[in-house]
């Protein structure tokens, strides 16, 4: 255990980031956020995240607001949307707390590289089933 307080300290960071994203994931079905900054821009609502780079805003200062959540980012999938030197990314704030959750079980993980082919294989075979029973 050469770095394990290295490891430690990865595993509460990216465990931290996903109880965020969780909380932030409830709070945008009845509140949208958005925090505008010069070429930057985030925003939340109905559970999708969105970050938009582009143009300069007209505001010179970083504003932070917030409104109902009738306003759509995009839909509940991925998007990427590319327009009059804007560019918008759209994911699902579920997608950002599994891969963070993800990101602080990987160092606990001992496992082989046969193993995990071997975990591959058999999960795909599972999913194979599953469609073609359908």
């Amino acid at each position: 255990m050469k770095h394990r307080k290295l490891r430690i300290a990865w595993s509460v960071a990216w465990g931290i980031v996903a109880v965020l994203l969780v909380a932030l994931w409830v709070r945008s079905y009845w509140v949208g956020d958005n925090i505008d900054m010069r070429r930057f821009g985030l925003a939340s609502a109905r559970g999708v995240a969105g970050v938009e780079w582009g143009q300069e805003m007209p505001s010179q200062r970083t504003a932070w607001s917030t409104w109902a959540p009738d306003l759509k980012i995009g839909d509940k999938s991925l998007s990427f949307t590319a327009r009059d030197g804007e560019i918008l990314v759209a994911v699902p704030i579920w997608l950002l707390a599994t891969v963070s959750a993800t990101c602080a079980g990987v160092p606990w993980s001992r496992f082989s590289l046969r193993t995990v082919l071997i975990a591959t294989t058999l999960a795909a075979v599972g999913l194979g089933l599953i469609v073609w029973l359908r």
